[in-house]
């Protein structure tokens, strides 16, 4: 297994089309993240990667320098590009092709994300649960219901 740099390339192939059956149809739907999220491909380039075997695309991970603590991803799309002097990397997504879940993929693309940025700023993951997509009513955060 190998970490690389998302490419144009890589986002051409079946591969990573078929990866993405994994986002929750709302996501796809989303005002902040049609804004934005082509762009972290072309603009933020270096924190978009994937973690590959052989021919295989096992994960991908997306994350972006923010400024300050954004309450959630769609904060942090928006403050990674419409701010400057970012001063840590928000983790935004890790996406594990199904065939491959259970394995501690995740965790791999987490610390791949950590060891980006490790010398110059930190790593914060606004998380969501990971079946929130079968239960949209389900709290992302429950602590601040």
């Amino acid at each position: 297994m190998k970490i690389v740099q998302v490419s144009d390339e890589l986002r051409a192939t079946p591969a990573f089309a078929h990866i993405r059956r994994e986002w929750p149809e709302i996501v796809l739907h989303d005002a902040v993240s049609n804004a934005y999220w082509r762009r972290l491909y072309s603009e933020r380039r270096e924190f978009q990667f994937a973690l590959v075997e052989d021919a295989a695309l096992l994960a991908e991970g997306n994350s972006i320098p923010v400024s300050g603590m954004p309450a959630g991803w769609r904060e942090a799309l928006s403050n990674g590009f419409d701010k400057c002097a970012p001063d840590r990397l928000c983790a935004l997504a890790v996406l594990v092709d199904p065939d491959y879940q259970g394995r501690g993929l995740s965790r791999v693309m987490l610390e791949h994300m950590r060891a980006c940025v490790r010398a110059r700023m930190d790593l914060i993951a606004p998380v969501r649960p990971s079946l929130k997509g079968h239960n949209p009513l389900l709290l992302a955060y429950p602590e601040a219901a």
